[in-house]
């Protein structure tokens, strides 16, 4: 078994993934609000594209596999991915049908592309892992300049809900809970902004510093995340 070192969020981030899925659709259950199953849905198929990802990455050297679960990661990525513009139109322009049926149209656009992109280069350049001197594995993606930037304007839809999680943040009176939501807003803002200026910057196919900027981000929120979750206030002897 092996761990590719380049690709150690995918291990640190499918537990809050996860968790952040199906407390989503649980609040969803209790609450029937629409964001809350769109953050859930997010959640869930973004757990499911780290398992694509991560689990033949950790137990196979085969490039045809490789390959075919790199592509099933991005289908299920670009699945959550939606799933999250959803969560925007919802907040943004649930009153305002045409801006949300351009929205909706420029979306599954920007899906079908993204495919089409995964399929076409993962097909004519596959997937390799490759041992580095130092002991470590790394796996090596055929990313394209056109296959970034159009993953980067589906991040946008990162950006644009961490704001609004921000605008709403400061109506709750309850300190944990507010806590909780800087805590998911700083989340989405800093994986939104990374794969938002990963095109422009002078070697985009370059993972060292995305993996270790990612991995410590996930870390260090998803603790402090389960720590409001688990601290429980002292009540008061009256």
């Amino acid at each position: 078994m092996h761990l590719p070192i380049n690709t150690i969020h995918w291990y640190i981030g499918f537990p809050i993934v996860l968790f952040i899925g199906v407390r989503g659709i649980l609040e969803y259950r209790k609450d029937g609000s629409k964001l809350n199953k769109y953050i859930g849905l997010t959640g869930l198929f973004y757990s499911l594209c780290f398992l694509a990802y991560g689990v033949p990455a950790a137990i196979s050297e085969n490039s045809r596999l490789l390959s075919a679960s790199t592509i099933l990661g991005d289908v299920l990525q670009f699945i959550a991915l939606f799933f999250m513009w959803l969560a925007v139109v919802r907040v943004y322009a649930a009153k305002k049908p045409f801006l949300r049926g351009v929205i909706l149209t420029l979306v599954t656009l920007l899906f079908i592309v993204s495919v089409y992109l995964s399929v076409a280069t993962v097909s004519s350049s596959p997937v390799t892992i490759t041992q580095l001197p130092s002991g470590y594995w790394n796996i090596n993606f055929p990313f394209s300049g056109l296959y970034s930037l159009v993953t980067a304007l589906q991040y946008f839809s990162f950006l644009l809900l961490s704001a609004y999680f921000v605008s709403q943040a400061r109506f709750s009176n309850d300190k944990l809970k507010k806590a909780r939501i800087y805590a998911i807003s700083a989340l989405l803002f800093l994986v939104g902004a990374l794969y938002v200026v990963t095109p422009f910057l002078s070697s985009p196919n370059n993972f060292e510093w995305k993996t270790v900027f990612l991995a410590i981000s996930l870390l260090a929120i998803g603790i402090f995340i389960a720590a409001t979750l688990l601290f429980k206030p002292k009540k008061r002897i009256s």
